[in-house]
């Protein structure tokens, strides 16, 4: 660990030492909180790599910032819509398990960190940034995450792939249906509360989205998208 963190710590590029103090915060505020687990160890270890190893752009902090508030700002917006479907007092929605659910946490770890940084600037850049060479690795942690994330449709089909995603606009469905009718009404909320929060984000309708995506990229029951429509007519 001592050789980790004296080369990303001393590293004498502005951005690294930006990053160095970043992810110095972070892991000691972790290893306070539970002391010497594996689990944090492995997981600074893999942050520190990336960073040692690759060659990032040299807007890389300016990239990170912006990583942490958008998505900050999204889990504000998620929570946002969360407390607006919960006063709707629907009889389907388990109010303390909606609560429970932690947000896209895992977009501050990797296998996701470094690789939603990149996606990130990519949007906000309206694809003229455009790193070919994280392909792989963003269409790797997308799929990690979706599966990872109860408010993904894709962590409850057992069968999902890689190929269930289009590898090259993860915004469009790939042609591959993912069966989507396991998934519980308290998530199919906040599925919804996610899907309200990215509508205000892009100032989009979020019945495109619907139209665009249920049951030709998910596959739902008439339960299901009896309560999105609730929820979306509602809200």
């Amino acid at each position: 660990m001592f050789k980790i963190s004296y080369l990303l710590f001393g590293w004498g590029n502005e951005t690294f030492h930006y990053l160095g103090k970043i992810l110095k915060t972070e892991y000691l505020l972790a290893r306070k909180r539970k002391p010497n687990t594996k689990k944090e160890d492995k997981n600074m270890m893999v942050i520190c790599e990336n960073y040692i190893t690759a060659e990032q752009p040299s807007n890389w902090s300016e990239m990170v910032e912006h990583f942490h508030s958008r998505t900050k700002k999204h889990i504000e917006l998620v929570n946002k819509y969360t407390t607006k479907i919960l006063a709707l007092n629907l009889p389907e929605i388990i109010e303390k398990q909606l609560l429970q659910e932690d947000h896209d946490c895992g977009k501050w770890i990797e296998p996701e960190y470094t690789p939603y940084i990149h996606l990130t600037w990519k949007y906000k850049t309206k694809g003229e940034y455009n790193p070919i060479e994280w392909q792989d690795k963003i269409n790797q942690a997308t799929f990690h995450h979706i599966t990872k994330h109860r408010h993904h449709p894709e962590y409850w089909d057992s069968n999902v792939t890689i190929n269930n995603l289009n590898l090259r606009n993860r915004d469009e469905p790939s042609g591959s249906i993912v069966d989507a009718t396991k998934m519980p009404l308290t998530f199919i909320a906040a599925m919804m509360a996610d899907w309200l929060a990215m509508s205000e984000e892009k100032n989009s309708d979020i019945r495109d989205w619907y139209d665009k995506n249920v049951n030709i990229r998910w596959a739902f029951t008439e339960d299901q998208t009896r309560l999105m429509k609730i929820i979306m007519n509602s809200i």
